[in-house]
């Protein structure tokens, strides 16, 4: 196991590289003095960013937490 969230870059290509995905980002960096629902798209862009970076921080420390136990498991089968 490696410590490298894939779960979560997973999942981020998923809602990013499909065409809703992209129409919102498009929506959230352009500018159009007609676009009314512009601050809209802003939030949940800036939500689902702050969502993915949360789910990878919590990936990469669990998966931390289990290298250190399958590592400390291994020596103490070692040791014996």
């Amino acid at each position: 196991m490696k410590r490298l969230p894939w779960l979560t870059l997973i999942a981020a290509t998923i809602l990013i590289l499909n065409p809703l995905g992209w129409n919102i980002i498009g929506s959230a960096i352009r500018y159009s003095p007609t676009d009314w629902l512009r601050d809209l798209w802003v939030l949940v862009t800036l939500i689902g960013v702050a969502v993915l970076v949360v789910m990878g921080c919590l990936e990469a420390w669990y998966r931390r937490r289990r290298l250190r136990a399958s590592a400390a498991a291994r020596n103490l089968g070692t040791e014996t």
